[in-house]
């Protein structure tokens, strides 16, 4: 989604995108395995979610991106509503939230990356790693 919406490409929304998830920048779930690799005698035989423990409605994470970018390279992506396709599993725009406080009580591990920052890094790093935003790079 970030990359296309640095392309300038309209991103898209299946129905009112009102279902909530939990988004967790990549470093954060690494440094969690890392804790749970060195806790492993603790953590044995148990099962954690990891996340960031807050709610993002779909439809807002989507406008957050088209936001950044509009900050970054003077544009905003369209957002464009669209009805579901009709294969669309049912738990597909169930909520979900990770409810890691068994992991954080047991480790003292807490994702320290937000929503805002890990869009701002991803969009960081397609525009100096790909060569296609290399003309348009901030």
């Amino acid at each position: 989604m970030i990359r296309g919406a640095l392309r300038g490409e309209t991103l898209t929304v299946y129905g009112e995108g009102a279902f909530a998830r939990d988004y967790i920048f990549v470093d954060d779930v690494v440094k969690a395995f890392l804790v749970a690799g060195a806790r492993a005698d603790l953590l044995s035989g148990n099962y954690y979610l990891i996340g960031s423990g807050t709610e993002t409605r779909f439809v807002d994470a989507v406008n957050l991106v088209a936001d950044r970018v509009l900050l970054m390279k003077g544009y905003r992506p369209s957002v464009a509503h669209v009805a579901p396709p009709e294969a669309q599993l049912a738990i597909e725009e169930r909520d979900f939230v990770a409810n890691t406080g068994r992991f954080r009580k047991a480790t003292g591990w807490t994702p320290l990356v937000s929503l805002v920052e890990g869009i701002d890094q991803t969009a960081d790093y397609y525009l100096a790693e790909s060569t296609e935003f290399h003309e348009t790079r901030r």
